[in-house]
């Protein structure tokens, strides 16, 4: 602004060094020109003196109306009001856990054949997970089946005898028992089920879909003791997530209602209570809450602790709005709403408030509407604002 107004004046200044110019030299044209001539040349110069002023007041005066013109307009930030309801909550910190884990072990002696124990991989239901070599289990399933028939064979033999004998078509009951027995018929049914039951451990198989998870790495031809644990088997499609709370917090907390999770990452999933425990921890005078999650992506992890919120109550209104938006005016609560670019005071009576949001019912405040959330703390009634949005 300043360096034009220098311009200005130095503008002024070289016209009013010509005008003066030409009048010094005026004598000159007396001695040149005669009267009449001069005195239409004075009228020129005079005219041309006033039209220069009249020129260098209206610049100024373009310019002072140009600046007065130009306004300094406070950027704003804006959001927008909605319809939903406002929920009063319980905060609080959980661990997650697999909704399904099981530690998986070789229930036989033997050397590996096969296996997928592997962090990480994924199985079907069903799936082979590891095998033994069977070929000693597959002998003794051979023998069993040869003892029974064997046994078979001999107890029908004398079955058949004793019917001759009486003449009739069947043994009593406990005479046939005694049969099956001293012929080692009965014995024998059991000894193959036994092996038939022997061969199924040489193979480990997955109970449900899941993903393995160990630190051990095994081979073919390795040799496995009885017992030998292999990994865990983990299925995180849903979790649960047990939350630490306050006696006095319990007792608000009802099965069915809703709970929102979010991850350190910024995940977030919403779910419900399961369960409240029926006992509170005597030193730490907190209980659990467990809630159940849907996890189909598999973001949330065994282990992993969480910030939780159980929704426990709801307020519904005509319009909720960041809390943000509410100032407070002469003691009175009010918000800025844009209109163009123009914003409007309109004060308020807030029916429900959180850390977060405002529920109101006002006429002038309607969902979709946009209101003033940041910036906003010195701006006045019908001002002009440089506006930029959230949404």
């Amino acid at each position: 602004m300043r360096t034009k107004f220098t311009q200005l004046i130095a503008r002024r200044n070289n016209r009013h060094f010509t005008l003066y110019q030409n009048l010094f030299a005026m004598p000159r044209f007396f001695n040149r020109h005669n009267g009449s001539t001069l005195l239409l040349m004075l009228c020129f110069i005079m005219v041309g003196f006033a039209a220069a002023c009249s020129d260098d007041n209206g610049g100024e005066d373009a310019e002072t109306r140009r600046a007065e013109r130009e306004e300094v307009r406070p950027v704003v930030i804006f959001d927008r009001a909605d319809d939903q309801p406002l929920y009063h909550h319980i905060e609080t910190q959980g661990k997650v856990e697999p909704l399904r884990e099981i530690r998986i072990y070789s229930r036989l002696s033997g050397f590996v054949a096969h296996n997928v124990v592997r962090d990480g991989h994924r199985v079907s239901e069903g799936d082979t997970i590891l095998a033994l070599d069977d070929r000693e289990w597959q002998m003794a399933l051979e023998d069993a089946r040869n003892a029974l028939e064997k046994a078979d064979s001999d107890y029908r033999i004398e079955r058949d005898q004793r019917l001759r004998g009486i003449g009739g078509e069947t043994l009593p009951e406990e005479m046939d028992r005694f049969l099956r027995n001293f012929h080692g018929y009965s014995d024998a049914q059991v000894q193959l089920r036994r092996a038939e039951l022997n061969l199924s451990y040489a193979s480990v198989l997955a109970p449900f879909d899941g993903q393995i998870h160990t630190r051990e790495n095994f081979t073919r031809g390795q040799y496995l003791s009885a017992g030998t644990e292999l990994g865990r088997l983990v299925d995180q499609t849903q979790v649960r997530v047990r939350f630490d709370m306050l006696e006095s917090e319990l007792t608000d907390v009802r099965e069915g209602m809703t709970v929102e999770l979010e991850t350190g990452f910024g995940y977030r999933s919403v779910g419900t209570v399961e369960a409240v425990s029926p006992l509170v921890d005597d030193q730490s005078k907190t209980g659990q809450v467990v809630a159940l999650f849907e996890n189909p992506e598999g973001r949330l992890r065994g282990g992993m602790t969480v910030d939780g919120r159980v929704l426990i109550a709801s307020v519904e209104g005509r319009s909720r709005i960041p809390r943000a938006a509410k100032l407070m005016r002469d003691n009175r609560p009010l918000v800025f709403r844009l209109n163009g670019d123009t914003v409007e005071w309109i004060y308020i009576e807030p029916v429900a408030v959180t850390s977060e949001w405002v529920v109101i019912n006002h006429e002038d405040i309607s969902p979709g509407d946009t209101l003033a959330v940041d910036q906003h703390f010195a701006i006045s009634h019908l001002q002009r604002v440089n506006p930029r949005f959230r949404f």
